[in-house]
């Protein structure tokens, strides 16, 4: 950039991460995009992460790097919003601080950027590696369902969040919308892809560029995983400017609490209302293959989550045909 800025702020929260801190930087330093600067926003920690950042500020091979500390803890909403402040970049980059990004990660995320200008979202979604950043057995690279490629504004509405790791924000519009709403610390990146997707668009990268590290002793889907889905999800439903956007984001709604059921059969049996509820607002939203993904992917019959009897009505309101 003509100013002296750089292109990309990178922003990476951490909280007593430092055994994996010096990969992250290790990938971010690795990048074949290289006019970028790094900013690490230590949220409170106790692990020594402040020295061992002042032992790579000067270190041969590191790019721009600042450092900014959080006293006490306020968790990583507020914590990406500090670094977006401090950041000088027109375009933002996150990366969890025990995330691993690869070579092209940049270059990848803006080369679409280039394509579609009008856009100020940008993301691309993982492969999965354990602790030791392994590639998990089983795991492939995630993707979205194919519809949804072609359209990534629907994918942000039922639910298909981008990991912050894989964003890429225009710094303009992320101060525009406020930024990840402080105080909402689980689903934020699914509040934050629609908010911003509604202003501006939003574009996905198919190729894998990150890795994501799945603690696996810390389970994903949890009661507090779920009342967060529910609390993001109403909240962006008050906000929606039409009857079917409201309809796909109670669909992802319903996706989760169905997924939940091995929490609770209240879980199941929201989900199901919600699933009511989305097809009552926009009918022809669902298709069946759609319908019975959505009741089935607990992986269990359907009578164990009470839809058997169900399923013929979410049909007829869906107008879809019986399967031969």
């Amino acid at each position: 950039m003509g100013d002296g800025c750089p292109v990309v702020s990178v922003v990476i929260p951490t909280h007593n991460c430092i055994q994996y801190l010096p990969y992250a930087l290790e990938g971010v330093n690795r990048q074949s995009f290289g006019d970028f600067e790094i900013l690490v926003i230590d949220d409170g920690s106790t692990d020594g992460t402040g020295d061992y950042i002042k032992t790579q500020e000067t270190k041969s091979g590191t790019r721009s790097l600042r450092y900014f500390r959080n006293e006490i803890r306020r968790e990583r909403s507020y914590t990406r919003n500090k670094g977006v402040e401090q950041a000088r970049g027109s375009w933002i980059a996150f990366l969890d601080a025990d995330d691993l990004w690869l070579a092209e990660h940049l270059q990848r995320l803006l080369a679409r950027i280039a394509v579609d200008g009008r856009v100020a979202l940008v993301f691309s979604l993982p492969a999965l590696v354990d602790r030791d950043g392994r590639r998990m057995e089983g795991t492939t690279k995630r993707e979205l369902p194919a519809a949804e490629r072609r359209t990534p504004m629907r994918a942000l509405l039922v639910g298909h969040a981008p990991m912050p790791s894989g964003m890429l924000v225009s710094r303009d519009a992320y101060l525009a919308v406020g930024g990840f709403r402080e105080g909402c610390n689980l689903r934020e990146d699914w509040d934050l892809g629609v908010r911003m997707g509604w202003g501006w668009g939003a574009a996905y990268v198919p190729e894998l560029t990150f890795l994501y590290r799945a603690h696996t002793d810390t389970p994903t889907l949890t009661p507090e995983w779920l009342a967060s889905t529910l609390l993001v999800g109403f909240d962006l439903v008050s906000r929606a400017a039409d009857r079917r956007s409201r309809a796909l984001i109670i669909r992802g709604m319903a996706r989760e609490c169905i997924a939940g059921w091995r929490l609770g059969e209240e879980w199941a049996r929201k989900g199901r209302s919600l699933l009511a509820r989305s097809l009552a607002l926009y009918p022809g939203q669902l298709r069946e293959r759609e319908v019975l993904f959505l009741v089935t992917q607990a992986s269990v019959p359907l009578r164990a989550l009470g839809v058997a009897g169900q399923l013929s009505r979410l049909r007829r309101r869906a107008r879809v045909p019986r399967p031969r």
